[in-house]
Parts: C-alpha cells; structure tokens; sequence
C-alpha cells in the first residue's frame, strides 16, 4: 500500500503545478493558389504558393477570407516625413 501512495501523490504534484493548456492558435493560409477547377487556400508564403503551381498553370493571390489578418502580416507603410536626426549632414557640392 505504502508502494502506491509515493506515486500517487508525485502525479497528483504534478498535475497541481503544471502551468495552464493554451489555446492553439489557429493556422493563418493566406496564399490561395486558383486552377481552373477550384482553389487551394493552404499556402503560408508566395513562394510556397508559386511552387505547387510550378507546371500545373495558375496564379496565387492573397486568401479574401483573412483579409484583415493577411493586412496586419503586411510591411505597414513607411514614415511620410523623413528625419534625418542621427544621420550625417548633406554634403556639400563643390563648385566648379
């Protein structure tokens, strides 16, 4: 009996301290590759995309049905005013 309870008490720890499930984030597809007989929205990257239609015909383009996520994985625009704090003074054109 005493051979049980050593066992049953360390899993019962360790369930205790384990740290909480998390939730698995779902997969995020946004290449579509488009043949004339349907589409295959199951591409993370261009590349990936351009690869499997390598010889079958066809195009790839964003999946429409993440649109707001496929904007967020996006490069966002740049600075519309460029500063130049940092950086080296223009130089001087030498007269001729």
């Amino acid at each position: 009996m005493r051979i049980l309870i050593l066992p049953a008490a360390t899993a019962a720890a360790m369930i205790a301290f384990s740290p909480p499930a998390m939730a698995q984030q779902p997969l995020i597809y946004p290449w579509c590759a488009q043949y004339e007989e349907g589409a295959n929205c199951g591409f993370t990257s261009l590349l990936q995309c351009q690869q499997a239609l390598s010889g079958n015909g066809g195009f790839c383009e964003p999946n429409n049905a993440l649109a707001a996520p496929f904007a967020a994985l996006s490069i966002p625009p740049g600075p519309t005013v460029r500063s130049t704090t940092g950086s080296a003074p223009p130089r001087q054109r030498a007269s001729r």
